[in-house]
């Protein structure tokens, strides 16, 4: 069975050669990501968008250059209904400001990026959400001046060139930086990116994005491995629990 694909933003197809381990149930439901392996096996940092409705539509994000033209569908079955769990909130912290400028890149020039959707825990896009991105600079320092909210920035799910219910932060790795008072043993927190998400008929999310293999990771009071992205190119999906 083939499946027809959206093209993304830039004008790229979708890639192929591309094996679905996990397919859905063809019942017009928006259904939750699929893993996906290459041709060889090995298992590829893709996740799939996909809506069946007629003819089954996946969106792919990926580099465009490892990309092919076709799917296959493999066995395996994604059950119509499944709750998703929500995501686990964290602290706001006390770096937080409101009203950052509307912008998706936080640092022009940002090897980072952090992407994926708004979802509600029957899996429904939530387009209209706005999402409060903050973090340290390299140096593990916060720009606090409500003038330059430098490395803050809002965005609102469903507008500009992403697809339905997406969210894209293009941004470069916070730095560590020491919390514990003068006399008293070191304490630090672990690299890390503040999200604040908000939509009507939600309740609202205050949570963080953490990476891997940090030397505070351990130590970190608030540290989760379930909110784990990898760099560079990093996919994270967002489910805020209903009102």
């Amino acid at each position: 069975m083939k499946a027809t694909t959206n093209i993304l933003p830039d004008g790229t197809i979708p890639p192929t050669g591309l094996v679905i381990n996990t397919v859905t149930d063809p019942a017009g439901e928006v259904l939750p990501e699929v893993t996906i392996t290459n041709e060889g096996g090995k298992l590829d940092v893709y996740r799939s968008r996909l809506q069946v409705a007629g003819n089954i539509q996946f969106h792919m994000i990926g580099k465009a250059s490892d990309y092919q033209k076709e799917f296959k569908i493999g066995a395996g079955q994604v059950q119509p209904g499944v709750v998703l769990q929500p995501t686990p909130p964290d602290i706001l912290g006390p770096f937080y400001l409101p009203n950052a400028p509307i912008r998706h890149t936080l640092y022009a020039k940002g090897s980072l990026v952090i992407h994926g959707r708004v979802l509600d825990t029957d899996g429904k896009v939530l387009d209209g959400a706005l999402v409060e991105v903050w973090q340290a600079d390299a140096n593990g320092d916060y720009d606090n001046n409500p003038l330059s909210m430098g490395f803050r920035g809002n965005q609102v799910v469903g507008t500009g060139s992403f697809p339905a219910g997406e969210y894209f932060v293009q941004t470069i790795l916070p730095g560590d930086y020491k919390i514990s008072d003068p006399g008293q043993p070191d304490d630090f927190r672990c690299s890390h990116i503040h999200f604040k998400i908000s939509v009507k008929g939600c309740k609202p999310l205050v949570t963080q994005l953490y990476f891997p293999n940090d030397k505070y990771n351990a130590t970190d009071h608030w540290f989760d491995a379930r909110r784990v992205i990898t760099p560079p190119n990093a996919t994270f999906d967002f489910v805020l629990e209903k009102a």
